[in-house]
């Protein structure tokens, strides 16, 4: 469906969803040591179809909420956390990687931060009192 066909709390809950299933897919390249994915790819956050909503397609007046560079920040950050983690995962650092993941990890705050900021703004923007 293209982006435009769905509403910005749907863009954000699918963001949401997408961005709690790399948890999964760190968690396999840490087991395995492989991966699908490119950490250099995976650490660009304007290529994932959030990152492309929020660089490109947002509406402008969405982008002077604050919550709007609160996304920005944390979305960057998470991806930034992701490929370095994916990266040690895919290069015979696992221990590293699991490491890094694990709870009160940089990654793991960041993801919760994230996670919590999109629901907040989710809720705002379909009108519930946050």
């Amino acid at each position: 469906m293209p982006q435009s066909a769905i509403s910005n709390e749907e863009t954000i809950t699918n963001a949401i969803g997408g961005h709690g299933l790399w948890k999964s897919r760190l968690l396999d390249a840490v087991a395995t040591g492989k991966s699908d994915f490119d950490p250099e790819k995976v650490k660009a956050d304007n290529k994932c179809e959030f990152g492309i909503w929020l660089h490109h397609e947002i509406e402008p007046e969405l982008k002077t909420n604050h919550r709007y560079d609160t996304a920005l920040k944390l979305h960057a950050s998470f991806h930034r956390l992701a490929s370095d983690i994916l990266r040690d995962a895919t290069t015979g650092k696992q221990q590293v990687a699991a490491k890094n993941m694990e709870r009160h990890s940089e990654y793991s705050e960041v993801s919760v931060e994230l996670t919590l900021a999109l629901v907040e703004w989710r809720k705002e923007m379909a009108g519930v009192k946050v």
